[in-house]
């Protein structure tokens, strides 16, 4: 996924479960013509996750686990509004994992949804979580962002120390 700087996104690459967000299921790249006005993003292995100025979280993709936190466990090729945050909430940051979303609220708290098995959505959770409910986390409102991590990342990649700096030369 790509945020534009007027606030819409383009995405490429694997689409088949719907995570490009352009109503296609096949690989392939364009604008997300259901989506403006976008602040933040996220790109889970198998689904994606947005943030709209008026606080707005969007989930497109695999909903195998409920990551899209409605429940349905529906996949959408189109990006789909989270119905389930609490009444009033604005989102900040969303981030997006194999099988699980987390959600930072404005006030710092975070909700997640989907796969729980082992347990990154809270102990007192069940094993997939639905909607997007609390997580535990420090402090509350002390969360400034929010990452998620969904692979397992090996070879030269693995040595990378941070996204913009390149791999060290092949030996």
């Amino acid at each position: 996924l790509v945020l534009l700087k007027d606030g819409s996104v383009f995405a490429f690459g694997r689409g088949r479960d719907g995570q490009l967000g352009t109503g296609a299921t096949r690989n392939g790249q364009g604008m997300i013509p259901a989506l403006t006005d976008v602040v933040a993003i996220a790109a889970g292995m198998w689904h994606s996750a947005a943030v709209r100025t008026d606080g707005s979280v969007w989930l497109w993709g695999n909903d195998l686990k409920s990551q899209l936190c409605d429940g349905a466990s529906t996949n959408r090729s189109v990006p789909t509004r989270v119905e389930s945050l609490p009444l009033g909430a604005t989102a900040t940051h969303v981030a997006a994992g194999g099988h699980s979303t987390l959600i930072r609220l404005s006030d710092g708290t975070l909700l997640g949804c989907g796969d729980n098995q082992f347990s990154p959505l809270g102990a007192d959770q069940p094993a997939v979580v639905a909607t997007a409910s609390p997580v535990g986390s420090p402090s509350g409102s002390d969360v400034r962002r929010i990452a998620w991590h969904s692979s397992k990342i090996a070879g030269p990649a693995a040595r990378w120390i941070a996204p913009s700096t390149p791999p060290p030369p092949s030996s």
